[in-house]
């Protein structure tokens, strides 16, 4: 009989915590059945949403004038570039050349021969005027220097105290035996000044000596290879 009661009073549908769970129960099932209807909701067509278009590239007033395509611009013409240096000569017959610079002419004012103790390698320095020696149209020595007082600028600039100047200096050259000729090339105004070569015994050059020669716009010289460099004794 005690059993009997105990099982009829677990069945009791009145006992408070039997309704309690049946609660629990009943709002978790409403809860999955709004997600559901929720996942179901029907998307919007973004098709049929108003469109804007904004034309780009277009004059928005027909009367307007187009804007003009921006100019091209001058091409800017670099100055003739000169072959590289050759390898010095290394020798110990060198010439030591006077020469002058008067109101924009060069000449030669004299020379004289040098015989040094060792052999010795021609100088390699910036400047704006070279001594060069060919053989033929091949470069095989170039020796570069500057006057005093005498600038460097661009071929374009005007140099007034260049119209004016009068100055000298002295350069050490390579007495390069087998050169056919020999030139002096003003890099800024691209004037050549021929060289008597061989010059003549110790002196005062010759008259006519260093007249200034047109522009250089001839046959480009050509840097000599190492291989065909004099053997050293």
């Amino acid at each position: 009989m005690k059993r009997f009661m105990k099982a009829l009073s677990c069945a009791n549908p009145l006992r408070p915590g039997h309704w309690r769970s049946r609660c629990a129960t009943a709002v978790s099932l409403a809860l999955v059945v709004l997600l559901l209807l929720g996942c179901n909701r029907q998307r919007p067509d973004f098709g049929t949403l108003p469109r804007v278009e904004v034309p780009f590239g277009e004059s928005p007033n027909p009367a307007a004038k187009p804007i003009p395509p921006p100019k091209a611009k001058a091409k800017v013409q670099k100055p003739p570039s000169d072959p590289p240096d050759p390898p010095p000569l290394i020798q110990k017959e060198q010439i030591d050349f006077v020469l002058l610079f008067d109101k924009g002419e060069i000449s030669v004012r004299s020379h004289k021969d040098v015989v040094l103790k060792l052999d010795t390698p021609s100088d390699r320095r910036v400047g704006r005027f070279a001594f060069e020696f060919f053989v033929g149209p091949t470069l095989i020595e170039r020796v570069r220097f500057d006057f005093p007082l005498l600038g460097a600028g661009a071929p374009e600039d005007n140099d007034l105290l260049e119209g004016g100047l009068t100055t000298e200096t002295k350069v050490r050259v390579p007495n390069a035996a087998r050169a056919t000729h020999a030139r002096i090339l003003d890099r800024k105004t691209r004037k050549i000044v021929p060289i008597d070569w061989p010059p003549a015994s110790d002196g005062a050059a010759p008259p006519g000596q260093g007249s200034p020669a047109a522009e250089a716009q001839g046959t480009e010289a050509q840097t000599e290879s190492p291989a065909d460099e004099p053997e050293t004794p």
